[in-house]
């Protein structure tokens, strides 16, 4: 992947020992920003002027390998986090949105839900009932680390595993034991076998918690 600022972009694919120029982003200085990956596929985002509306968001999915993209029609909620993945049951490649509505508190009041496939190619609105309080919430790309057709990141206080299984269209956080203790920590998301775990390290301590299949929890294995 090129330079990522404002002179440019390029994208290149490796080809038996050489590398081939397959995608130029852009040449302006406004140009694309890349919000999202899962195999193959790139989400980028633009910032386009219209002449009476000003700068308005378009997001496009590409291909680079084949060299072939597709524009995504506007998301029904604003100010989105975005996800890009692959749902194996149904084989197919999903965008999902997550927003959150404030009150006047700037306190985290509702959670907005909606799901881009590929397949049908159209928005659907998810009626999903979450805590919020701990995501990303705001558009900010995460570090996303993507196991058994789920997608895990850690939320924004750096205190839970927020997952999203895009099969079933759900979001679900656990809180890390023994987070809310430690401060300036460090942590990781690797696999341990055919387990998620993750690597936790700050001045306090470190260990690795796994994530147990089935139980939707962490068990600590190693603690110093």
């Amino acid at each position: 992947m090129g330079h990522l600022g404002s002179i440019g972009c390029s994208l290149t694919v490796c080809r038996g020992n050489i590398l081939k120029k397959s995608a130029y982003f852009y040449k302006r200085s406004h140009g694309f920003s890349v919000i999202g990956r899962c195999n193959e596929l790139i989400l980028v985002t633009r910032n386009v002027r219209h002449r009476n509306t000003g700068y308005q968001k378009v997001m496009i999915l590409c291909n680079p390998s084949i060299r072939k993209s597709l524009l995504i029609p506007p998301c029904p909620i604003g100010d989105s986090m975005y996800v890009l993945g692959f749902a194996p049951r149904s084989k197919d490649y999903k965008i999902v949105a997550i927003s959150v509505g404030r009150n006047q508190d700037e306190e985290p009041r509702k959670t907005s839900v909606v799901v881009y496939t590929l397949s049908d190619q159209q928005w659907r609105i998810r009626n999903n009932v979450v805590d919020i309080s701990c995501w990303e919430i705001k558009s900010r790309v995460p570090k996303v680390f993507y196991f058994q057709g789920a997608a895990h990141w850690f939320g924004n206080t750096n205190t839970h595993l927020v997952s999203l299984d895009f099969d079933s269209e759900k979001v679900t956080s656990m809180e890390i034991p023994n987070a809310l203790n430690e401060t300036k920590t460090m942590r990781f998301l690797f696999l341990l076998g055919k387990s998620l775990a993750i690597f936790s390290i700050s001045k306090e301590r470190s260990g690795i918690w796994v994530l147990e299949q089935g139980k939707g929890r962490l068990l600590v294995i190693v603690a110093v």
